[in-house]
């Protein structure tokens, strides 16, 4: 696995399983490497109750669950960010650690078609808007071609931006 691909499915396992959770948390999502980070998922953040904290932790979690599931063989390199912020937002709550571990991996496992979709369109775009993603989820929930709505909704998000 190339480390495009490796950051791609992390970004995407974030993506998927934080709209799965918290549907309105999500912006975008970058595979283009800065400020030391191999990609971002950008999200609100806020926790606000004991249940977006476990969410927020589960959603950190989903990043390396994500490369397990593309490549079990792969180490958890880029994914020691998303372990300290869970770290130190298990101190807030009282559920264990293997527990979400196992959460965000099954969560990955029943959402696997977006995750790889979404990684794809990472690998040959770098970047992805909220709404290019939603609708990505959208469409393979749906069963419907992912890449077609994809072009789509760009198409239509470059128009709107004129």
């Amino acid at each position: 696995m190339t480390e495009k691909e490796q950051t791609a499915y992390h970004e995407a396992g974030h993506a998927v399983v934080s709209y799965r959770l918290r549907p309105d948390n999500g912006y975008g999502i970058s595979i283009i490497a800065k400020d030391g980070s191999l990609g971002r998922f950008f999200s609100e953040g806020l926790i606000n109750n004991t249940d977006e904290c476990l969410q927020e932790v589960i959603i950190l979690y989903a990043g390396y669950a994500a490369e397990k599931a593309f490549s079990p063989d792969t180490s958890p390199g880029g994914s020691c960010d998303d372990d300290e912020k869970a770290q130190g937002l298990l101190v807030h709550i009282d559920e264990s650690e293997d527990k979400l571990r196992g959460q965000a991996a099954d969560l990955i496992r029943e959402n696997w078609r977006a995750v790889e979709a979404i990684a794809s369109m990472l690998m040959r775009h770098e970047e992805l808007a909220w709404e290019e993603w939603q609708e990505i989820i959208d469409v393979v929930d749906g069963g419907k071609d992912w890449e077609a709505a994809f072009y789509r909704t760009r198409e239509a998000m470059q128009v709107f931006k004129k």
